[in-house]
């Protein structure tokens, strides 16, 4: 069963429309993420669409593994290329933390960890803009598999896009949008419970 927390910082105007799928979560993997396979080359990403609030599930990583499976909800924002023109104000990151194991029989409680970043955005922009790596023939790749913490950009004006993190040959993120949050300063943190 999916259900949805929502949390609004009116002093900051940060809106949070945090759902998940439990399950997703810890079945995703990394078919989603990889390029179609050696030698092909990736259309442009579509530019992402503005929304008023955010939601930590956006990142594939966190739907279903299978691209032909239908997501467990069609309204979940899809990651895409920083738009055209946008002007950043925040960068908002959310990544899954996992609670102590409570007593036998008892579920392991699942957060997500909500981070706002502010500072000079102009190297995370320039890090957002890299193109994907198209994987050439013979590629090796690992099968393990990364969990993508959903990144968002908040506009100036209102209103927040989820961003694509540009991947390397093999579907991973490269390391440049994570150097850059590193530089950034965190301004807020809200650690929110994911209920199944």
């Amino acid at each position: 069963m999916t259900s949805m927390t929502s949390v609004r910082d009116r002093r900051r105007g940060l809106g949070f429309a945090v759902l998940a799928v439990l399950a997703g979560l810890l079945v995703s993997g990394c078919a989603q993420n990889a390029p179609d396979g050696p030698g092909t080359s990736q259309p442009d990403r579509p530019e992402a669409e503005l929304q008023e609030a955010i939601d930590c599930r956006s990142e594939p990583s966190s739907l279903l593994p299978s691209a032909e499976e239908p997501t467990a909800d069609q309204s979940i924002p899809v990651p895409g290329r920083v738009p055209e023109g946008f002007e950043a104000s925040a960068a908002v990151r959310c990544s899954v933390e996992f609670g102590e194991p409570g007593e036998a029989g008892d579920e392991m409680e699942v957060f997500w960890l909500v981070e706002r970043f502010e500072g000079d955005l102009g190297p995370l922009l320039e890090a957002l803009a890299a193109a994907d790596d198209v994987p050439p023939e013979g590629l090796m790749c690992t099968a393990d598999m990364e969990m993508v913490p959903p990144l968002w950009l908040e506009a100036r004006s209102g209103g927040f896009v989820p961003v694509h993190y540009p991947r390397d040959g093999c579907g991973k993120t490269k390391p440049a949008v994570h150097d850059a949050l590193d530089e950034l300063q965190v301004t807020m943190v809200e650690r929110l419970s994911v209920v199944e």
